[in-house]
């Protein structure tokens, strides 16, 4: 129990505990509800935000706005005001955020005991925050969340994924926050036009998104050391996944599409993000199967996977037929649902689709040889047999 247990919010939220800071940005309470009976989370801004004029008037305007997205994969919002806090005078006003209570642990939490997920975990994780943005950014006013990050994203024992921590949400039609020092979310993740102050769009949070998984796949930030620095991160797309696993050829086209420095080469909705790994999970399956089953499939995927495939039809005799017909089926579905990368993209996929053509040619070949010298040696012994039995 908190010190501040039993201290009651608007009349209505009594708090029961304080949640441990993850970042010093906000004082975090589980409380009840006297009103509905359950529990709730009751945030309270501090620093910068706490003061901003500007950040209370537009949480008293869009508290009506954030209370209506009402999705599996976002925290729902029930009330948001200002008032005494409970460690500060009964005269002094606050900002207060309440939101529904989610049981679980954050993502944040889970990377410290498991650094690095598999594909799967990772695809079926990212699908579920796609889902709940989408539903964000598809309001008629669109509502970013802007702080997509492992501290803001909670699972419960049953794999659920939830959006928390809406409190810097905002519609893309408000102006941007201006007080001095104050950039909302987190710049490890947060993308260069967020960095920079710039007017943002639902493709700043996917920026978010794909540091989000590149954070799972490796274990790493996208560009390290750099990212802890707001000014330092490089206008380029980070270091391939493939150079930490060539099993992530695919998937690695998502990541890096969705990391790239200039919004207009990013997916354009969480929706087309979404389609993309999902016609790649199917994709690498079955070309999992061709190749005899042998190593547990991989997710992995995203518009890169046209051009592999129309290199791979290009390629030399030794790569199977089937392997074809799988590439021209996922070169078709992500054309009709995937949003075509621009011309820097389409440099980066190339060279990297090359590298995988190669590989694949190669192991063809060396299969070729090695069938080829065990059925010369075979047809030698059986010579030698039918030399001695006469």
């Amino acid at each position: 129990m908190t010190e501040h247990a039993g201290f009651v919010v608007a009349d209505r939220y009594e708090l029961t505990d304080e949640v441990p800071k993850r970042g010093g940005m906000a004082h975090v309470y589980t409380g009840a509800d006297r009103q509905q009976g359950d529990m709730v989370a009751v945030k309270f801004p501090t620093g910068a935000m706490s003061v901003d004029g500007a950040f209370r008037a537009r949480l008293h305007r869009e508290r009506a706005l954030l209370s209506r997205i009402e999705h599996p994969n976002v925290v729902r919002v029930r009330d948001a005001g200002t008032g005494p806090a409970p460690w500060a005078g009964p005269h002094e006003d606050h900002p207060y955020i309440v939101m529904d209570h989610v049981r679980g642990e954050t993502l944040q939490e889970k990377l410290k005991v498991t650094r690095r997920f598999t594909a799967e975990a990772v695809v079926d994780i990212t699908l579920q925050v796609l889902a709940g943005l989408q539903a964000m950014h598809s309001d008629p006013q669109v509502i970013l969340h802007r702080d997509i990050k492992p501290s803001n994203v909670m699972i419960d024992g049953d794999g659920r994924v939830t959006i928390i921590d809406l409190g810097i949400a905002k519609s893309s039609s408000d102006a941007p926050v201006t007080l001095t020092g104050l950039q909302p979310g987190s710049p490890q993740y947060a993308s260069p036009e967020q960095l920079l102050g710039q007017p943002l769009d639902p493709r700043s949070d996917i920026y978010s998104v794909g540091s989000l998984m590149y954070k799972m796949l490796t274990g790493s930030l996208p560009f390290g050391a750099l990212e802890a620095s707001t000014g330092a991160r490089p206008a380029v797309v980070p270091p391939s996944l493939r150079a930490d696993d060539p099993g992530l050829e695919l998937l690695d086209g998502v990541v890096l599409k969705a990391l790239q420095p200039q919004r207009e080469d990013r997916f354009a909705t969480a929706d087309d993000m979404a389609a993309a790994i999902s016609t790649a999970r199917a994709a690498q399956e079955e070309i999992t199967i061709v190749d005899g089953g042998a190593t547990t499939p991989a997710v992995r995927g995203d518009t890169r996977i046209d051009a592999a495939r129309v290199e791979a039809a290009r390629a030399p005799a030794g790569i199977p037929a089937a392997h074809l017909a799988v590439a021209e089926q996922s070169k078709r579905a992500l054309r009709s649902s995937v949003h075509r990368p621009q011309a820097a993209y389409d440099e980066v996929v190339r060279a990297a689709v090359t590298t995988t053509v190669k590989e694949r040619v190669t192991r063809a070949l060396l299969i070729g040889v090695a069938i080829g010298v065990g059925a010369a040696i075979l047809l030698a012994m059986m010579g030698v047999l039918a030399v001695l039995g006469k």
